[in-house]
């Protein structure tokens, strides 16, 4: 089970940025932000020329493949197997799409992928309590990004 988070300089930047922006009125906070809050205060950051070295991390842009490990109770049958796939790319909330296989940054999943490595163990926390076990199987970079 994977329970640090590493992300690089310039994520760290733009996710301070992002949440610096919808933070401007503290009454109307998303839960969201401000687990995204935490995990940039918490998370450390990997310098630019170390990451060659580094096992491949999730970061803003990369794609992920992931397999459900296992699930919390209520969730469909078909997840608790553990045997299914997917993939998806970390994006920031502008880029994310609905037809595109796109999760933005303040999504759940995203939220509990960022910042760690293939074949990390992770737990999602999900809505009313509920949450996934994954697995990393793969991550592939940002196009353009550094390897």
């Amino acid at each position: 089970m994977c329970t640090d988070t590493y992300l690089s300089q310039r994520d760290l930047a733009v996710l301070t940025r992002l949440v610096r922006a919808r933070s401007a009125d503290p009454d109307q906070v998303e839960a969201a932000v401000r687990r995204l809050a935490s995990l940039t205060a918490l998370s450390r950051a990997l310098p630019g020329e170390d990451r060659g070295s580094q096992r491949r991390r999730v970061s803003l842009g990369s794609s992920v493949r992931y397999r459900i490990a296992s699930c919390g109770t209520g969730i469909h049958e078909r997840l608790a197997r553990g045997g299914d796939l997917d993939a998806v790319v970390i994006a920031c909330p502008q880029d994310a799409q609905a037809m595109l296989p796109r999760v933005p940054v303040l999504a759940p999943l995203a939220l509990g992928l960022l910042g760690h490595a293939e074949g990390c163990t992770v737990d999602v926390d999900l809505a009313l309590g509920r949450s996934l076990r994954l697995e990393i199987l793969e991550v592939q970079p940002a196009p353009g990004l550094p390897r």
